[in-house]
């Protein structure tokens, strides 16, 4: 026996027939195929009892343990395969993924694992349209080396899809089976074991089709649950790299940790510290860093050894403590999306679901469980207690069918301003609410979900308020704003004027393509090493239609000159769009 299958399954009676389907449908047939369920509760069992295939052994748990018990038990006792392959209930294999697999690792001994590319598909199985979703190219990876790997690992997170792989069984011998508790990151936890011993290699061929559920109903979906859990989880997995005690393996890891490689000595605890600490790590790598350097300089023996290698001692750490905010103590203040419920009496400080709401992820799902809640009349959103600008992508409340009732057309907000489906909101408490939705329809409904796409928070949302407010009210500022492609922007004067400016047009999206300047001795130098400064005639006699911003002191006389220019369609100062 070559393969392994280990397929887990709980509740996707509406997939599973696919999935196995497209396990028995492979071009290389050499297999085994177990079938785990997990104790579902819809028609799963029926189904995979069905199945009439002599490689078919099926399993199922009494209570559910969830993949990770059926995966390590399958592994452990069950399987008779050289290789292992990992697949799940509601995802597709393309029929020729475990022949192109097979002959790869045949063929390539010192290989450990084998994923592929895997295409997004969405509930129905059409290809996922949504560009902008995590899932949607996460997975097209070029090839990297092992040390590659880990060092991407370590600061971006995982990229590999779980039910592509094909597995030596012999990695999971050497470098253990998933770990218990890991319900969100078991296979990028394992992915970094496995790298620490093998390589692996990645086809490029989009062998898998991976399901993105609706409301983030993938066990990995963007909710405030597997968020918390993805990040606690995180913590745990990276502690893998504490393992590295080689000078050369840190070296190929990390290639920014030579500056620390001192030729008398080796800390690799230290090392490992300062890489978690760079700008471009996860909060949690950071927390990982500082408890690595706690650690030595309560250890009288390495405390001493990187004080005469690195200079570092106490006094270095407690500054690296208040520098590194890994509990988001800053940026959580107020940083949370609220559902008020009306019960009858209007809307109270006191009757509110909440969620905490990411600052680093743009788009969140909220799902809000309304099973508990009774009578309710009528419900208002709270984005944010600070001002914001959002994208409201979906608004819905769901029945215990599972049929959703769009509530965005009957959405109302106190929005500052509305541009579509982008809401511009002050500081008066982002809201939206809804028109009165009848009783009966509210008490039939199990949840309310809410996708929105956080554009800006805080300061920097009030600042796009401000200059949105502006751009309304001030027309010429409004035309360089919204200008299309055919219009071109000069700046006339490189002035001191213009220099006191300058940062604060940029800041405001009003970036030159041209500067001009009457004086002969600016022409052909840049302009604040960025844009060159030309004459006038060199800029205006071109093909083309301009709007003159002008950046000089001398602004009569100046708009007495460009009278001779016809394809300027707009002349303003910079006292207009003050």
């Amino acid at each position: 026996m070559t393969v392994s299958v280990i397929l887990t399954s709980y509740n996707q009676a509406k997939y599973i027939h696919q999935a196995i389907d497209s396990v028995l449908n492979q071009t290389y047939t050499d297999f085994e195929f177990l079938i785990w369920d997990d104790a579902s509760t819809d028609n799963s069992w029926d189904i995979i009892e069905s199945y009439r295939d002599e490689r078919i052994k099926v399993f199922r748990n009494e209570t559910s343990k969830r993949g990770i018990h059926a995966l390590n038990k399958g592994i452990l006792e069950e399987t008779d395969g050289k290789y292992i392959a990992v697949h799940h209930a509601d995802d597709v294999w393309e029929p020729t993924k475990l022949e192109k697999q097979v002959a790869y690792l045949e063929s390539h001994p010192d290989i450990g694992a084998v994923f592929t590319n895997a295409m997004a598909i969405d509930e129905n199985g059409a290809i996922f349209e949504d560009k902008d979703h995590f899932y949607y190219s996460i997975f097209d990876q070029p090839n990297r080396s092992r040390y590659e790997w880990l060092n991407f690992f370590f600061y971006q997170g995982n990229a590999l899809c779980h039910p592509s792989v094909l597995i030596r069984k012999e990695c999971y011998d050497e470098c253990g089976l998933y770990r218990f508790g890991l319900a969100q990151i078991g296979d990028f936890d394992m992915w970094i074991r496995l790298c620490m011993k093998y390589d692996i290699h990645v086809i490029p061929d989009q062998l898998v089709r991976f399901r993105v559920r609706e409301n983030e109903a993938n066990s990995s979906g963007n909710t405030p649950v597997t968020r918390i859990r993805r990040m606690n989880e995180h913590f745990i997995a990276t502690q893998n790299f504490s393992k590295i005690t080689s000078k050369d393996t840190m070296r190929k890891i990390f290639p920014r940790a030579e500056k620390y490689m001192e030729a008398d000595g080796f800390v690799p605890e230290f090392i490992l510290a300062m890489m978690a600490l760079e700008n471009n790590s996860w909060r949690d790598v950071k927390l990982f860093g500082l408890s690595l350097l706690y650690e030595l300089i309560n250890d009288r023996e390495k405390s001493q050894k990187i004080k005469e290698l690195y200079d570092f001692d106490y006094l270095d750490l407690v500054s690296l403590s208040g520098k590194h905010d890994v509990f988001n103590v800053e940026e959580l203040n107020n940083n949370v999306i609220r559902l008020f419920i009306d019960y009858g009496e209007g809307f109270s400080g006191k009757n509110f679901l909440e969620q905490y709401v990411s600052p680093h992820d743009k788009v969140q799902t909220f799902v809000f469980d309304l099973t508990e809640q009774s009578d309710i009349r009528s419900l208002r959103c709270d984005l944010l207690d600070e001002s914001c600008i959002v994208y409201i992508e979906k608004v819905a409340l769901i029945g215990y069918d599972g049929v959703e009732i769009d509530l965005i057309p009957e959405l109302r907000t106190n929005a500052l301003i509305d541009e579509g489906d982008v809401y511009y909101f002050d500081t008066e408490g982002p809201q939206i609410q809804f028109n009165a939705i009848e009783r009966d329809v509210l008490s039939g409904c199990q949840s309310l979900c809410v996708q929105i796409k956080y554009l800006y928070f805080g300061k920097e949302a009030l600042a796009e308020c401000v200059k949105k407010l502006k751009s309304e009210k001030n027309k010429s500022l409004k035309l360089l704003l919204t200008r299309d492609n055919h219009h071109k922007i000069v700046f006339f004067g490189a002035s001191g004027a213009l220099e006191k400016q300058f940062d604060s047009l940029l800041e405001h999206r009003i970036v030159p393509d041209y500067i001009c300047d009457n004086d002969i001795r600016k022409h052909g130098q840049l302009f604040r090493s960025s844009v060159p400064v030309r004459s006038p005639d060199e800029v205006l006699c071109q093909d083309s239609n301009f709007y003159v911003l002008i950046t000089s002191s001398y602004i009569d006389s100046i708009k007495h000159q460009l009278q001779k220019y016809t394809n300027i369609v707009k002349i303003m100062s910079l006292t207009d769009i003050k």
